[in-house]
């Protein structure tokens, strides 16, 4: 064997290896903002989601659990179709007695995403995102600009959401659709310790709207983001640090959102 084919070889397997930490390399790093990367035609991922909420004025509790199929389409395309369910216990008053009631429901969503231009190779990452949500009593639209940059251990994201949540209630003893508008800003930070591991901090921005403004609040919270191989996970502790509008608890909105948040996403590349 000649030096000429031993260096081919070994060209060759050094490219399968990048090939193949290019193919599996995470594309998320992030529980709450979302960055511009998609995945690759015919790359399939599950994920799950699971959040815990908790801490609002009278005694509540809820947790969202999310089964994701997302798929590459190729052409900076993805799309993903999820398995929603919500599980929440609350405290209700009525005429002075307490109780404790507790629902859950179903929902079926599908996300659409297009990578405008790449965090790496461009000077900014930009993608558009929009998903839906039908549920048994509640449906939502979303709408997301998405932008993020790499420094190399540095990554950098911003996102702009839009939402309109319809909810059915029961008003005067009859049914009606009750319309809510929110609008988001989350702004997050990671650093890479190592090719496997980042530390994470990431802020929101919440507001909900009638006719007006109802209620704003901020989070900010720490995490973590582990990969290895085809697997990754993110986690993430959100708790409400203050209200700008609608304050009801030592500068906190606890009505409308909750004191502390818990969230969890994990993924295996199939």
């Amino acid at each position: 064997m000649n030096k000429g084919t031993v260096l081919f070889q070994l060209a060759a397997i050094f490219s399968i290896i990048l090939i193949s930490m290019t193919s599996f390399a995470q594309d998320r790093i992030f529980t709450y903002t979302y960055q511009s990367g998609v995945l690759g035609k015919g790359q399939n991922e599950i994920e799950i989601w699971n959040t815990f909420r908790t801490g609002k004025k009278e005694f509540s509790n809820r947790i969202d659990t999310r089964a994701e199929f997302e798929t590459g389409l190729g052409g900076n395309f993805q799309t993903a179709f999820y398995l929603n369910y919500t599980s929440k216990s609350a405290q209700k008053n009525i005429n002075g007695l307490k109780y404790l009631e507790s629902e859950s429901e179903y929902s079926f969503s599908n996300e659409w995403k297009y990578k405008v231009s790449d965090a790496a190779a461009n000077s900014l990452g930009f993608a558009l995102y929009g998903e839906y949500m039908i549920g048994t009593a509640e449906h939502e639209l979303e709408t997301k600009f998405i932008f993020d940059k790499k420094f190399r251990k540095l990554t950098l994201a911003f996102n702009l959401s839009g939402e309109l949540e319809y909810e059915k209630e029961i008003e005067d003893n009859e049914p009606e659709w009750k319309i809510t508008k929110k609008s988001d800003a989350t702004f997050s930070a990671a650093y890479e310790l190592n090719p496997h591991f980042h530390l994470t901090l990431e802020s929101a921005c919440r507001n909900r709207f009638s006719d007006k403004l109802e209620s704003s609040a901020l989070f900010t919270g720490a995490g973590f983001s582990y990969f290895a191989d085809r697997f990754w996970a993110n986690f993430t502790v959100l708790p409400q640090l203050k209200a700008f509008k609608g304050a009801t608890d030592n500068g906190l909105d606890l009505d409308n959102y909750d004191k502390l948040e818990f969230r969890l996403i994990f993924s295996y590349e199939l």
